[in-house]
């Protein structure tokens, strides 16, 4: 297992972690999600011991290896940039770990190789040992290549390979997938889930793209303002969100946010027909409603004037004005039959889709809201 201790990160003044605590079980893919700036890439860097935090440590099954150089933790990582030497092959690139840890500095010249014995047997265990691992990330044919000649999916499968030969107990990812294109992105994430399954070792993954960490992890820690503000399950962190700012983080669509008073126990305007339930709620609510939860409706709770449809082929998203003027996003189908700009529409919502946080604090109510007559 890889723990962080309450790590801290301080550059001058400035503290850009503040006192992370994370432990990785064996064999799970843990994704650090959160927006540019957030301390997440600065966080993976002293995992790998290429950064050193300012207070807290870093233990590797129970051991400290705080102290330690990366070579000497025996994790792997991959950059953004994939940092692949352009003067050698992509055999040489990936066999590179193997002649760095194996091999002395002149048993590394290749003449010495031709002469000594024990020296062509480690170059032909390499060798063996480069040939699987391309074969396995499918790129056995082009180990000849240099960096130059392969596009850049096949780059990323370089880096992973030259990573991956290591045998490492963890493998650190930071942003693999942001220099592709749209269509390989979806691709290299379906290769980076199956070579996890395949290799049952322990993976660490940066992300701004939360469609990347919610479909390949077991795990994902959202981190914001150099905090993780949930760690959870994808399908946990979507349905319940623990704070407004996680909801507001999560989705492909952002979450609509709704400010309302609590008066005589219940909820005013657009949502009148929902009544609290279960817990005591705070004098003032922040309603969290997902646009694909809130769909068109002619017999719907809430009503408002449609301004703007955006047609996305499959879906559109609309926009829509309650009278109050508080501005909500729905998604209906793409085929849906809707009132022109400028006219009213009902929406409707499952009171079990509607979260519920405290305005003040930000923090996920315990309270549920059931839907009454009006």
């Amino acid at each position: 297992m890889l723990t962080a201790r309450n790590i801290t990160r301080r550059f001058g003044q400035t503290e850009v972690l503040h006192d992370i605590t994370l432990d990785i079980p064996d064999g799970t893919f843990t994704s650090l999600l959160g927006p540019s700036g957030c301390g997440k890439s600065t966080f993976l860097r002293i995992l790998a011991g290429l950064d050193m935090p300012s207070s807290g440590r870093v233990l590797m099954d129970g051991r400290d290896v705080s102290d330690l150089r990366p070579a000497e933790r025996n994790v792997a990582m991959v950059f953004q940039a994939y940092a692949l030497y352009p003067h050698l092959t992509v055999a040489e690139n990936i066999a590179l770990p193997l002649a760095m840890r194996e091999m002395s500095a002149w048993q590394r010249v290749p003449l010495v190789s031709r002469i000594l014995p024990a020296t062509r047997e480690t170059r032909r265990s390499h060798h063996d040992r480069v040939a699987a691992i391309a074969e396995m990330l499918g790129i056995g044919d082009l180990l000849d290549r240099k960096p130059a000649a392969l596009s850049g999916g096949q780059q990323q499968r370089v880096a992973v390979g030259r990573a991956l030969v290591r045998d490492p107990s963890v493998f650190l990812l930071d942003e693999p997938l942001s220099n592709l294109d749209a269509a390989l992105r979806v691709q290299m994430r379906a290769e980076l889930a199956a070579l996890h399954a395949r290799t049952g070792t322990s993976f660490v993954h940066v992300t701004h793209d939360q469609t990347e960490a919610m479909s390949m992890s077991d795990r994902v820690a959202v981190m914001l303002a150099g905090r993780i503000a949930q760690l959870d399950t994808p399908r946990a962190l979507y349905a319940r969100p623990a704070t407004r700012d996680v909801a507001a983080f999560i989705g492909t669509h952002s979450i609509n946010l709704v400010d309302l008073p609590v008066e005589s126990g219940g909820l005013g305007g657009a949502f009148a027909e929902f009544r609290p339930k279960g817990a005591e709620m705070p004098s003032r609510v922040t309603l969290g409603l997902r646009p694909e939860h809130l769909t068109p409706d002619p017999a719907g709770a809430i009503e408002g004037r449609l301004d703007q449809v955006e047609y996305l082929g499959g879906e559109a998203l609309l926009h829509l004005r309650l009278p109050d003027g508080t501005a909500l996003r729905s998604l209906a189908p793409g085929e849906v039959e809707l009132p022109p700009p400028g006219e009213s529409l009902r929406l409707t919502v499952a009171s079990a889709h509607i979260h519920i946080f405290d305005s003040e604090t930000g923090a996920r109510c315990a309270a549920t809201l059931e839907q009454v007559a009006a």
